[in-house]
């Protein structure tokens, strides 16, 4: 495989070093709003001497519509990596979607939420394969204290919380609410978010209005701290919109509570199954949500080694860099076995 890119990071969010991959062609990409242009993508996948060319599926990418239609006329196959629908759509923008993934062979979706809305939108469900997503960070930086990890205060109390981007999406208002929920029942829980964003004061905010104390530690990257985190966390609560955080805290063995709005939802959600690797509790219920903090902080203390091995062996099985390879390259492969 050859890995087409560029080598200047966007919004917060790195590039690739070329050096991490054995063949790599530079193609730097151009913005406009949402908008983008990677001229160099064109040339590859009209004159490069490859089976199968598989895109970032954005139909946003004004050079990605006339890259695959060119890989197409010179009778490769194209493959579009993508998230695909997050909900039905109608219209005109459901064309337009439309238009854009048919100009693929084969979509590789993230989820089967994705897989179903689009044979709903009228595209061919056999050729849509899901690959599912995965989470590892590669990044040693970190804004924490210490070198030897974090380290927070001990508690009696049931450590609750998340390492996530503190933005409105997530609905993290709803986690410092059912917070306090639990502690006017007598089930007081400690609080901490490890992240960024531009929800901070409203949390804060809020968590002093209802007399919830929250730990907020900033933005936490190296190794030893995320550990020592997951560690202390008896479960990871994100109340909507769960994406990538829900494989990283499986993977340490820590049960999710999101909700269950599937088309609020990104497609790692789908790795929180109900009453085995967490919670799925209705959207917007402070309730139902300290409910399902209660159950889990306690069938975690009570049979932690269960639920760990519960939370990664999902992972395994659907979620790591290997098992999505794997997909990838086993759908290149047949399409070239079957001659598109």
């Amino acid at each position: 495989m050859t890995f087409v890119s560029g080598t200047a990071g966007r919004a917060g969010i790195e590039s690739t070093p070329p050096s991490m991959v054995d063949r790599h062609k530079k193609a730097e990409t151009i913005y406009a709003g949402r908008f983008s242009w990677q001229g160099a993508a064109i040339r590859i996948a009209m004159f490069g001497k490859y089976d199968s060319v598989v895109f970032l599926g954005d139909a946003w990418s004004i050079s990605t519509w006339l890259a695959a239609a060119a890989a197409r006329l010179r009778r490769k196959t194209v493959f579009f990596w993508t998230i695909g629908w997050h909900r039905p759509e109608t219209g005109v923008l459901r064309v337009f979607r439309l238009a854009f993934y048919k100009l693929a062979n084969e979509l590789l979706i993230y989820g089967n939420t994705g897989l179903a809305l689009g044979a709903a939108m009228g595209y061919p469900e056999h050729r849509m394969t899901v690959i599912y997503n995965s989470h590892h960070s590669s990044k040693q930086l970190t804004t924490s204290p210490s070198a030897e990890g974090l380290r927070l205060a001990p508690t009696s109390d049931a450590t609750i919380g998340a390492i996530v981007r503190l933005t409105p999406p997530k609905r993290l208002d709803l986690l410092i609410r059912a917070a306090a929920s639990l502690a006017d029942r007598g089930c007081p829980v400690r609080v901490v978010l490890a992240g960024e964003g531009p929800e901070l004061k409203a949390l804060t905010d809020l968590a002093r209005t209802l007399g919830v104390h929250i730990d907020f530690l900033g933005a936490v990257y190296a190794r030893q701290d995320i550990e020592s985190l997951y560690q202390s966390l008896d479960v990871t609560v994100l109340p909507a919109a769960a994406g990538l955080t829900v494989i990283q805290s499986l993977a340490h063995g820590v049960p999710v509570i999101t909700d269950d709005d599937i088309y609020g939802q990104m497609p790692e959600a789908e790795a929180v199954i109900d009453g085995v690797t967490g919670a799925r509790y209705p959207r917007d219920d402070v309730s139902a949500l300290a409910d399902a903090i209660a159950f889990w902080v306690m069938k975690k203390r009570q049979s932690p080694a269960v639920v760990a091995r519960a939370a990664q062996d999902e992972v395994q099985a659907r979620w790591t860099p290997e098992a999505q390879a794997f997909r990838i390259a086993s759908r290149v492969k047949a399409r070239q076995v079957v001659g598109q």
